[in-house]
């Protein structure tokens, strides 16, 4: 599996580049301006759904900012939105063919806006206030009391903050106005779609596009400050004084990702941990020579770890719900008699790995036939037959 957020954030500051050019030149784009704007806003949106924002913003862009009459602009507009619309468009159309959903199957959401907001102030809370100082509880504890009213806060003061940009020095090169609007968008946007429909925990990585433009902001407004003391030697020394404070401010982040990653190296979410490597399931699979010789399929609630661990392909066991959503995708009455699809077959079980949106052993036991062949410290393997079914014991299968 491999997270797209990385490319995603590439075509999203290709863009915002493009944007800002188009609002401090004031002047026309140029043809291959023009081609490369709509190339990376498509590119956004091929990349992860959400970059949807960036066309209605490179439309107002246009229609607002490029010389001409209001016909020319708005069929400059136009041609971008087609051209940008144009590759999600036909991504939509295979998806509609081949799963009858436009964007995936989407279910309802479990947390509430509040639960989202507060996910989103809690991270930017750890991005940015040092834990040490004991200022990251006290503002997280305030997070937890009073969400949607420093929601309302950061809202006016973003607004505020666009506001003052915009009558003041909104066309300067220098000023990053695209960078602060793009931001605003996508932080609402992911909001909204968080609202509609299930989604992950407004975290680190859903986030991550925000960390690069937050750090330009960052750095333009210590230089706002700095650049209004008045000139001299003790004016430099504060300057680089205030330079390393701030380098080593927005170096916080990076601190926190890299701790991240060790945590979760010393749990069972990395495949690479020793437990994963050790796992007594998966060596028995791995060394097992009756079930090297079965053709039996292998179902499993971690198919991902055991092609990882042991190079060995399984199918998923049967899903309950969306991953972050209670809607039911199907019935166990709908598994009986259908399920495995070939009988009989086999499901490895991990006891650890955390997926409550699958159907867990016992639950899939009113809909086949379970039998357990083997249990292990970390997890067990089991029998499968369909119901109606009759091919003989575990023991004769293995």
């Amino acid at each position: 599996m491999a997270w797209s957020e990385l490319l995603f954030i590439l075509f999203l500051l290709l863009t915002v580049t493009f944007h800002q050019r188009l609002i401090s030149s004031g002047r026309t784009l140029g043809t291959g301006a023009f081609l490369a704007l709509s190339g990376a806003t498509a590119a956004a949106c091929l990349t992860r759904y959400i970059g949807l924002f960036l066309i209605p913003l490179g439309a107002v862009y246009l229609l607002l900012f490029e010389p001409g009459t209001f016909l020319r602009r708005l069929r400059r507009a136009a041609i971008f939105s087609v051209l940008s619309a144009g590759p999600l468009a036909a991504w939509v159309v295979r998806n509609l063919f081949a799963d009858g959903t436009l964007f995936g199957p989407r279910g309802s959401p479990i947390a509430s806006v509040s639960m989202h907001v507060r996910h989103l102030l809690e991270t930017l809370i750890h991005w940015y206030i040092p834990e040490p100082l004991g200022l990251a509880s006290f503002f997280l504890n305030l997070a937890m009391r009073h969400t949607m009213t420093l929601a309302g806060l950061g809202v006016a003061l973003a607004a505020i903050a666009l506001g003052w940009l915009f009558r003041n020095r909104w066309r300067s090169p220098s000023t990053p106005f695209a960078i602060v609007v793009a931001a605003t968008s996508y932080t609402a946007f992911l909001l909204l779609s968080a609202s509609l429909s299930g989604f992950d925990p407004l975290g680190d990585r859903l986030l991550s596009p925000v960390a690069p433009p937050a750090a330009v902001l960052l750095g333009f407004a210590g230089s706002s400050i700095l650049s209004n003391t008045r000139p001299g030697r003790k004016a430099h020394l504060l300057n680089v004084i205030a330079a390393f404070l701030v380098a080593g401010w927005l170096f916080f982040p990076t601190k926190v990702k890299i701790d991240w990653i060790i945590h979760n190296s010393e749990e069972w979410l990395e495949y690479n941990h020793p437990a994963w490597r050790t796992s007594e399931l998966a060596l028995f699979l791995r060394d097992s020579p009756s079930f090297r010789a079965t053709d039996m399929p292998l179902y499993s609630n971690g198919p991902d770890a055991l092609y990882l661990i042991i190079g060995r392909l399984s199918l998923s066991s049967p899903q309950k719900t969306h991953v972050y959503s209670n809607d039911l995708l199907r019935k166990l009455e709908d598994l009986q008699g259908r399920w495995p699809e070939r009988s009989p077959a086999l499901l490895a079980w991990f006891d650890r790995l955390p997926r409550p949106f699958l159907y867990f052993p016992n639950e899939l036991a009113s809909a086949a036939k379970l039998q357990l062949v083997k249990r292990f410290s970390d997890g067990a393997l089991y029998h499968i037959e369909r119901l109606g079914d009759g091919v003989g014991p575990a023991s004769e299968a293995l």
